[in-house]
């Protein structure tokens, strides 16, 4: 199965205002409720400040840089930081409404020049020249099959170039198992491939794996204590704990690794495609 580009540009581009949990059918909102419970504790229990200093370490030296926020929605905070330090810096996303909410933003922050575009990265009437950088955060795993994107980004980046994200993964049983039976009646199912192994290996043949840190691998276990009535503090403190163990054991490519949920990630673009 393909991914459905068309659906995915109706998904992102229509009802924007629409929270992304509370779209689709029963099964997908009720999915997206249990994402946003995730999301919480990932905040509450500082996940998510770590792996976003993170990844403003990998994105540090902008100055002269040719930077393309992939998949940018509506932006966030890396994405100011971006299109203050690039040399030259492009927000590019289906979602038209989303883009024109980072045009907002960016232009409260006196950053007339950084530009912005709504389409499909797919189209291979692309018009700009190859980037130095590519941002691209819980972007690749909507394109199926992968390596469709990672072709047209080795040849948008230039060599040795950086692209750094955070993405979705399959890699344990347990994961792969809620994710595929859930994905059976999901509404945003053509445009949602978290990775796999073999993900990793397509990977390589157009980046090298610079650095990774996975997240939610032993904490998973406990964020569903949060589900409880009023147990979301107690889920929040055993995550905040639980991490501690993933970053150590899920900094590399590996079984530590496998067992996470989700990754950011530091990729370089290589000189030149490896042979399968």
């Amino acid at each position: 199965m393909e991914c459905d580009r068309e659906a995915a540009r109706k998904w992102y581009g229509e009802n924007f205002e629409t929270n992304f949990n509370e779209r689709g059918n029963v099964l997908t909102r009720q999915w997206g409720r249990m994402r946003g419970l995730m999301d919480r504790i990932r905040s509450n229990s500082g996940i998510k400040r770590d792996f976003r200093e993170r990844q403003r370490g990998w994105l540090s030296d902008l100055g002269g840089q040719r930077v393309l926020d992939l998949g940018c929605g509506a932006g966030n905070n890396i994405s100011i930081h971006m299109a203050q330090s690039a040399g030259f810096y492009l927000a590019f996303d289906l979602s038209a409404p989303a883009i024109a909410v980072l045009r907002g933003k960016l232009d409260e922050n006196g950053l007339q020049q950084a530009q912005v575009r709504a389409g499909d990265f797919l189209d291979p009437q692309f018009p700009y020249e190859p980037f130095d950088v590519v941002y691209a955060n819980s972007v690749l795993h909507a394109f199926h099959p992968l390596e469709d994107a990672l072709e047209i980004l080795f040849h948008r980046m230039t060599p040795g170039g950086r692209l750094v994200g955070m993405e979705p993964m399959e890699t344990s049983w347990p994961v792969w198992a809620i994710r595929r039976t859930a994905r059976l009646f999901r509404s945003d199912a053509a445009f949602n491939w978290p990775f796999s192994q073999r993900d990793f290996q397509t990977i390589q043949r157009y980046f090298e794996i610079e650095a990774v840190q996975g997240f939610y691998g032993w904490s998973k276990w406990a964020v569903p204590l949060g589900i409880l009535p009023g147990a979301e503090g107690a889920s929040t403190a055993l995550v905040k704990r639980l991490h501690k163990w993933d970053k150590r054991d899920a900094a590399r490519v590996g079984r530590g690794l496998w067992r996470c949920n989700s990754l950011t990630m530091l990729l370089r673009r290589r000189e030149a495609v490896r042979s399968k």
